[in-house]
């Protein structure tokens, strides 16, 4: 276990030279942890990345089962509007400490593979699909991100995971940083979990 937690270490440290304005504030259990900025929002853009000793396949197969999970960790309520092979509209009452609770209705997708073999499921807030505003809960409306999964020449899987989200309402973004860089950690320590490796 810790053999390939050193590998994926060496292995990533040159991830972030393939877009601009990231920036390393963590590296843990050979998971490499980025931030940056976004223009026009208060609330910075966060990224995961770590290489997988499993095939693309499994990978995605865990991936998907997570996203498209029915009972999630910090749900109240769930409620899938649309479940098909490769796309869920999933409508969410969604539990925040020290917050109001917030709503929203999410779209999730997988990609066609590319050439290489790399397949993305992607997220967004998508609440014309959904459900009109709730007055019991702050309405997300911009929340956004893509799981990454690419094969390596040796048939492991770098895995690379990117979120945004904007919490809504009147919240300073000093705030809730440390809850987005903790629930980044919980999203791929929970892949990890569901592929037997933590």
């Amino acid at each position: 276990m810790r053999a390939w937690c050193v590998v994926a270490s060496l292995a990533l440290a040159s991830v972030a030279t393939g877009d601009t304005g990231w920036s390393v504030y963590d590296q843990k259990d050979g998971i490499l942890y980025e931030q940056r900025s976004v223009v026009g929002s208060s609330f910075d853009e966060y990224r995961a990345s770590v290489l997988v000793p499993k095939t693309p396949q499994e990978t995605l197969g865990a991936v998907w089962a997570q996203v498209t999970d029915k009972t999630p960790r910090k749900q109240l309520r769930s409620t899938f509007i649309r479940e098909q092979a490769d796309e869920v509209v999933v409508y969410q009452q969604i539990s925040v400490p020290a917050i109001s609770d917030r709503d929203a209705t999410f779209r999730i997708w997988k990609s066609p593979p590319s050439d290489d073999g790399t397949t993305e499921v992607h997220f967004e807030a998508a609440n014309d699909l959904g459900p009109p505003p709730n007055p019991k809960f702050v309405r997300l409306t911009d929340v956004r991100g893509s799981w990454v999964v690419a094969p390596t020449p040796d048939g492991k899987t770098r895995l690379v995971y990117t979120s945004h989200s904007d919490p809504g309402g009147s919240v300073p973004a000093f705030v809730t940083r440390g809850a987005q860089k903790d629930h980044m950690v919980l999203d791929v320590t929970g892949i990890l979990k569901r592929l037997g490796l933590r």
